[in-house]
């Protein structure tokens, strides 16, 4: 949910990341940019009280999009094949046989 509204998100083989209004089935706002290459994971969460999604991509980042604002809040460099959100706020980002453990901001 984002502002009352459902929203879905997601990433292509082009490197973008769109959020879709599932109400109207329309685009909110222009596709996010700034993967280098294929977007490869996404989760969505609630992180300090804003909507966010953590996207990874093939060229190695991992980026926060603050999703009200549309506006990438953090980049690692580190691409994970699978992603999700703790409830205590941790990104957990799984690649190759490892898993990682970042943040936890509530």
């Amino acid at each position: 949910m984002v502002d009352g509204r459902p929203v879905a998100v997601t990433g292509a083989a082009d490197a973008t990341v769109r959020i879709w209004d599932l109400t109207t089935h329309q685009p909110v706002g222009e596709p996010l940019t700034g993967h280098p290459d294929a977007v490869l994971a996404v989760a969505c969460a609630e992180l300090d009280g804003r909507p966010v999604a953590v996207i990874s991509g093939y060229g190695g980042t991992l980026r926060v999009w603050n999703l009200r604002t549309l506006r990438s809040e953090s980049v690692a460099m580190l691409s994970g094949t699978a992603l999700d959100v703790d409830p205590a706020g941790h990104i957990v980002v799984a690649f190759d046989q490892d898993v990682a453990v970042f943040g936890g901001q509530r």
